[in-house]
């Protein structure tokens, strides 16, 4: 099996056109086209995941932080009062 469809492509027409010029020629363009295809995802894997590994860690960093919720004694109490959602299908 072939890490990349379009050789294995290139490869089966060169097969089915017994090795001819021609299909030399397409077997060349299908693995240049699949290193052409598959340049984008190489990059983002061996460049441009440092800079999302680095904003994951930032965002990590507070997740680990106690957290203390105080709330004022003074407070009134029973000032926000919620109504109950109306059902589906429900007239409102």
């Amino acid at each position: 099996m072939t890490p990349n469809p379009a050789i294995g492509v290139g490869d089966a027409l060169a097969g089915y056109l017994n090795d001819s010029r021609v299909a030399g020629t397409l077997r060349e363009g299908f693995l240049i086209g699949g290193w052409v295809a598959m340049w984008r995802p190489l990059q983002v894997f061996l460049y441009d995941w440092w800079p999302i590994r680095a904003e994951a860690r930032l965002f990590d960093r507070p997740s680990g932080m106690p957290v203390r919720i105080r709330y004022k004694s003074s407070a009134p109490t029973g000032r926000l009062r919620l109504r109950p959602l109306p059902q589906a299908g429900a007239p409102s």
